[in-house]
């Protein structure tokens, strides 16, 4: 599947699920135009461009969840925060809760519990939506937890996983429990009722955690716990790099070779942070690929870090049963 094609299911689809009437065909188009490009970063320069085009309320506000998508499907969250903050108040006098909580969820996937739980209070003395509320009351508690006031978060978690209210979020819930508050019960209920959940295939062992998708363990100083789903929460980061390591040539900032005549990798990876890539990076060895941390500085002077995996044409199935979530760029 080419990349654009993986773009367009994960990203448009979740564009045409709000309402268009009001805005422009010409705004639609470059959207739509933007995730056919042939990688992340030509996609991305044209929604920006597709930004500075849009000079109507509901133009900024669709261009701007089209980027926040994006960003966060990268695995920028920061960035994604930015850009799901604008779209939700891209409206004069209104907010958009749904897209306010979106913004929360890549603020603390940034680690920025302070400014997650500002904009989560926020929602809760002013929201009449309970499906909005029941979500925010559940970003509170991660919040919580992510704050380090482990007891009281855990105590609200295990009010939520009691209460049909909050089944729309029960895997999740029952999942931080197993995960964080050691609850053998949480975790035995998670595999009875859901087990096709990823939560549950996260306690199995079968994928990888990360904080992409579990983005609601994060510890604000890192994610050192989050290497293999085997691994308990005690677990140690992993030991920093020798000079010699570093040094190793399958980590590099220079344009990547082609492999196998095509110049097709698998991207597992993309961060801000270059321990939290190598982490991914060590985890892919153990598993016997040989991963690529590769250096990508973009016009702001931002530097992330993608962790590459070279494609022989059986690698995404490999990684697949390896439990690791991967597409391909060229």
């Amino acid at each position: 599947m080419k990349l654009r094609a993986v773009f367009l299911t994960c990203c448009i689809v979740m564009l045409l699920d709000r309402p268009l009437a009001a805005v422009s065909p010409e705004i639609q188009k470059l959207v739509i135009s933007a995730f056919s490009e042939k990688d992340t970063v030509s996609m991305d320069k044209s929604l920006q461009k597709a930004a500075s085009k849009a000079s109507l309320p509901e133009d900024k506000k669709y261009v701007y969840t089209a980027l926040a998508s994006l960003s966060e499907r990268s695995g920028n969250p920061a960035d994604a925060f930015e850009q799901y903050r604008t779209a939700a108040l891209a409206i004069p006098g209104t907010r958009d809760d749904s897209l306010f909580l979106d913004a929360v969820r890549c603020a603390l996937a940034a680690n920025d519990t302070e400014t997650a739980g500002e904009m989560v209070r926020a929602v809760l003395l002013s929201s009449f939506d309970e499906g909005i509320l029941l979500r925010a009351r559940v970003y509170s508690a991660w919040i919580q937890l992510a704050s380090g006031d482990r007891a009281s978060a855990l105590e609200l978690l295990r009010t939520f996983a009691a209460s049909p209210q909050f089944n729309a979020y029960a895997p999740a819930i029952l999942f931080t429990l197993w995960w964080s508050g050691r609850d053998t019960v949480a975790g035995k209920t998670l595999q009875e009722t859901y087990y096709a959940s990823p939560e549950a295939a996260a306690a199995r062992g079968e994928i990888l955690v990360g904080p992409s998708a579990f983005w609601y363990l994060m510890e604000r100083d890192g994610v050192p716990g989050f290497a293999v789903a085997d691994k308990t929460p005690a677990d140690e980061a992993p030991p920093a790099k020798t000079p010699e390591e570093t040094a190793n040539p399958t980590e590099t900032s220079e344009p990547l070779p082609a492999m196998s005549g095509t110049g097709a990798w698998q991207q597992t990876g993309f961060f801000r942070n270059r321990e939290n890539a190598e982490s991914l990076a060590e985890v892919l060895r153990q598993r016997g690929f040989s991963p690529v941390v590769r250096e990508d500085t973009r016009p702001s002077g931002t530097v992330y870090y993608a962790v590459l995996v070279p494609d022989d044409g059986t690698t995404a199935a490999r990684l697949k049963d390896a439990g690791i979530d991967s597409y391909p760029v060229k």
